[in-house]
């Protein structure tokens, strides 16, 4: 069974060693790892997968549903929707 990264680790551990980098002994990776692939590795294998669960976000400019009668945005009255903008139901254009 993979086990679950933690996402607060993940993020405490990047900011002590890109923002404090000199106190190892209070982040949350160190002692982790083995000699080849040291803490570092370990925490960045972490965020990488954590970055991957992410899903997509599609902004209303690149979504197929733009100005069309399936947009949810447009379907409750918010016409005026930047087109920086998103929700969960995006899809991107395929031309």
């Amino acid at each position: 069974m993979i086990a679950k990264i933690d996402r607060e680790k993940v993020i405490k551990g990047l900011k002590k060693c890109s923002i404090d980098d000199v106190d190892c002994k209070h982040c949350p990776y160190n002692g982790e790892g083995t000699k080849k692939y040291g803490c570092e590795t370990v925490m960045q294998r972490d965020a990488l997968k954590l970055l991957k669960e992410q899903p997509e976000i599609v902004r209303c400019k690149d979504c197929k549903y733009r100005h069309s009668s399936d947009c949810i945005a447009e379907m409750e009255g918010d016409v005026n929707v930047s087109d920086d903008w998103f929700c969960a139901d995006g899809e991107r254009k395929t031309e």
